[in-house]
């Protein structure tokens, strides 16, 4: 779902994609009585990956992995 960001799309863009993904699977797998894992890897793991997930999910309003 993520990866190293491209140098011509701007990282909020991506970020925002991104985290509508996770939506976007999170919701559905709810409606199935499951959850949604995610690996938690960033930019310490990988050099310029998409996301800081730490940061990234303090932007949500509300609750998206349970």
């Amino acid at each position: 779902m993520a990866g190293v960001r491209p140098t011509d799309i701007a990282p909020e863009c991506l970020c925002d994609t991104y985290l509508e993904s996770l939506s976007v699977a999170a919701n559905a797998a709810a409606v199935r009585g499951m959850g949604v894992l995610i690996e938690p890897i960033g930019p310490g793991s990988i050099a310029n990956y998409i996301v800081d997930i730490r940061r990234s999910l303090s932007r949500r309003s509300r609750p998206l992995l349970v």
